[in-house]
């Protein structure tokens, strides 16, 4: 009776332990096949690219997502490094052979337009200046279709409680330019966020918060016709450029020297 009892409690126990095993199978195969890109990388148009295509010189994603971010300046010397499809990790640029066309491309690729370089040593040091630009595609920011992370990377969300209010562009490690009339009505600093490389509400529970320490509205701005509409925010911290949160800047000193003088703290 009593070994009935413990056959029972087993095979209970068994079937039990079996159906959470099947159940836990299920759960796992239905988020790898509804989860397109597992194992590569989502193009902007829901399509998947594998690994293997990554930066492999053909462009698989119809918007070019998966050849757009193949080459990068690393660390404070900006060395410049692209990334090898075959041994899949990031090699250096040597400056053998070295020309301005290279230099102008490897920029352009990175989504400015114009550039300073030198050798060192064995590697390529690239500094890219002037206006930065998105990625090649043949969508218009805030169109129907998300943009994938880093496309435009000198944008930012400025957020106002919680909320996204408005986008601006970076300008330097620690400056933002906006519009004034999207801060004009909230002229308070700590009641601000800036989110640097998100591309919807969801990248704000994986991407750090920037607090505002200032904000700089145009002494001649308008709220009635909308002249000279231009602030700038500063952040307590410097925005990382090393591409962890996919920052770049876009350089607008003729703005700047024509604006600066007419600007006022809040």
């Amino acid at each position: 009776s009593d070994l009935k009892q413990r056959c029972v409690k087993f095979s209970v126990a068994a079937a039990i332990s079996l159906l959470l095993l099947l159940l836990l199978t299920g759960i796992l195969l239905a988020y790898y096949y509804s989860s397109s890109c597992v194992h590569g990388v989502q193009c902007v148009d829901g399509g998947c690219v594998w690994e293997s295509q990554w930066c492999d010189g053909v462009t698989h994603c119809p918007s070019g997502e998966d050849e757009a971010h193949c080459v990068r300046v690393q660390g404070s010397t900006s060395l410049l490094q692209i990334y090898s499809n075959k041994l899949k990790e990031w090699r250096t640029v040597c400056s053998y052979d070295w020309s301005d066309q290279h230099g102008e491309a490897s920029c352009q690729g990175m989504g400015y337009s114009r550039y300073k370089t030198c050798p060192n040593n064995n590697g390529v040091t690239l500094r890219c200046t002037d206006c930065g630009r998105g990625v090649n595609s043949s969508r218009a920011p805030g169109g129907p279709a998300a943009s994938s992370p880093a496309s435009w990377p000198w944008q930012v969300s400025l957020q106002l409680a919680g909320s996204h209010r408005c986008g601006g562009a970076i300008i330097s490690p620690y400056w933002i330019v906006t519009a004034a009339h999207c801060v004009a009505r909230a002229p308070d600093p700590r009641d601000w966020a800036v989110y640097a490389g998100i591309v919807d509400s969801l990248g704000t529970l994986f991407n750090p918060a920037h607090t505002v320490s200032h904000i700089i509205t145009h002494e001649d701005y308008n709220s009635l016709t909308r002249s000279n509409d231009l602030a700038l925010m500063r952040v307590s911290s410097p925005l990382d450029f090393t591409g962890t949160d996919g920052s770049k800047m876009v350089w607008f000193q003729t703005i700047l020297r024509l604006s600066m003088s007419k600007m006022y703290f809040h």
